[in-house]
């Protein structure tokens, strides 16, 4: 049987450097054992070459840094430590995290209220709460989220990250302190973001010649400047609230488990 290549096609990369394609080509949906299979990768640090670079068009695959805990022990250090987050509703705790055709439900499982799992560890406040915890503002909302993390087996975990390598990570002093608060023993690792898993190569965009400005542009008063580069600021931070506003909701809902495109075994994470 063929190979059935994937998107994008040619890296022309060396086969040599981490998660890439066995022929340093393109990707084939039979390597994506073999490139899970290479990690986690233990941290703080990484390796140069899966740090992006400006100046290169070839980008490495994104990886997560945190913990690969499971729903149950992230719903334990909800419980114990942010109740206020804890959500309750009528039917099972783990509505929304194992698989509700085969689990073993029972009558007392849908008739009597439970604090749900999937709808506390997957909402925003859970998120928030612990932001705040380590003493971070909106302006780390980023580098924290709980996410689907796989093992070097492609086995599926619910997990607690706090950066990546396109952006950055919490120092070493909040790492600490998370740490203490998880009481787990595992260790904070990289791991391979479930879908942006691949090296890709990026097409440079050709720079824009300088539009002709008519000369009366230039001989603004400096007061209309300031005042047009305002309504500008407005404008920017009106569509930042919007984007923190999407990040708020996303979790919310009917409490179903967050789940990668395509991959219908993460429906089923183990605990």
């Amino acid at each position: 049987m063929p190979r059935s290549p994937t998107d994008p096609p040619a890296l022309n990369m060396s086969p040599e450097l981490p998660f890439a394609p066995e022929d340093g080509q393109t990707y084939y949906l039979e390597d994506k054992h073999a490139v899970f299979a290479q990690q986690p990768l233990q941290g703080p640090s990484l390796p140069e070459c899966l740090m992006p670079s400006r100046s290169s068009t070839l980008k490495p695959p994104t990886l997560m840094y945190g913990w690969r805990l499971g729903h149950n022990k992230l719903m334990q250090i909800a419980v114990d430590h942010f109740p206020q987050v804890v959500r309750y509703r009528k039917g099972p705790a783990l509505l929304g995290v194992v698989d509700e055709e085969t689990y073993p439900w029972t009558d007392e499982d849908w008739d009597n209220e439970h604090a749900n799992v999937a709808e506390t560890i997957l909402d925003y406040d859970f998120i928030v709460a612990i932001r705040e915890y380590l003493g971070f503002g909106p302006e780390a909302k980023d580098l924290f989220d709980i996410d689907i993390l796989y093992d070097s087996r492609r086995q599926a975990k619910y997990g607690l990250t706090v950066g990546s390598n396109y952006l950055k990570v919490i120092d070493n002093d909040a790492i600490k302190k998370l740490e203490a608060l998880l009481a787990t023993d595992e260790p904070a690792m990289w791991y391979l973001h479930s879908k942006k898993w691949m090296w890709r190569r990026v097409v440079r965009k050709a720079k824009s010649k300088s539009k002709w400005l008519p000369p009366f542009v230039n001989e603004l008063e400096p007061e209309t400047v300031v005042a047009k580069s305002k309504s500008t600021k407005s404008k920017s931070t009106k569509s930042k609230s919007k984007s923190t506003q999407s990040k708020a909701q996303r979790h919310e809902g009917d409490g179903k488990a967050v789940v990668a495109f395509n991959e219908p075994e993460v429906m089923q994470p183990v605990s």
